[in-house]
């Protein structure tokens, strides 16, 4: 949270959209990192395009696991439940959540845990939009679909991943961390 506060007070403006594992973080922690919540999806309208972010999880609808666990722990009594816990055990539970999740993914057809094409057309449809820029599935790329463009970011571990997009280009970036 220092290097957000630091990267904030030094001008920049940072926002955040939840992630699967950092659904729990709200208003009291953006204000005390000096960010913005933004809702998933978000939409904004930049040099003519109508742009939606999002996490992406959201269409990868095939994956009826995840989409039971992400229902079931972004209900409010799951996370009143959970946040009433001593912070080791809710630690504890974290940790044991993410080795299931790994371990669930190896098993896992890779195009289950990959976005759903029809969910995608159906979102861009619906939403009308020019570009989709989203994550979750960790496999960076520019789709050029019809009617639009899908962006997916890469995870940070050793490198990060950002879109460097003007009037005139869309260019996806990795750096190191």
């Amino acid at each position: 949270m220092q290097k957000i506060n630091h990267a904030t007070r030094s001008g920049l403006e940072i926002f955040f959209i939840h992630g699967n594992r950092d659904f729990l973080c709200g208003q009291k922690f953006a204000e005390q990192s000096n960010l913005t919540l933004l809702p998933d999806p978000f939409f904004l309208n930049f040099f003519d395009q109508k742009i939606a972010l999002s996490h992406g999880d959201s269409f990868c609808i095939e994956d009826l696991e995840y989409m039971k666990f992400k229902k079931e722990v972004r209900s409010e009594e799951w996370q009143q439940e959970f946040l009433q816990k001593p912070l080791n055990d809710r630690l504890n539970i974290a940790s044991n959540m993410r080795d299931a999740s790994q371990k669930n993914n190896t098993n896992k057809d890779i195009a289950i845990m990959d976005v759903t094409p029809t969910a995608i057309q159906d979102f861009f449809a619906e939403h009308r939009i020019d570009l989709l820029i989203h994550g979750h599935t960790h496999r960076p790329n520019t789709h050029h679909i019809n009617p639009g463009t899908r962006i997916v970011l890469g995870d940070w571990h050793k490198t990060g991943w950002y879109l460097m997009l003007d009037e005139q280009q869309q260019e996806l970036k990795e750096f190191t961390l």
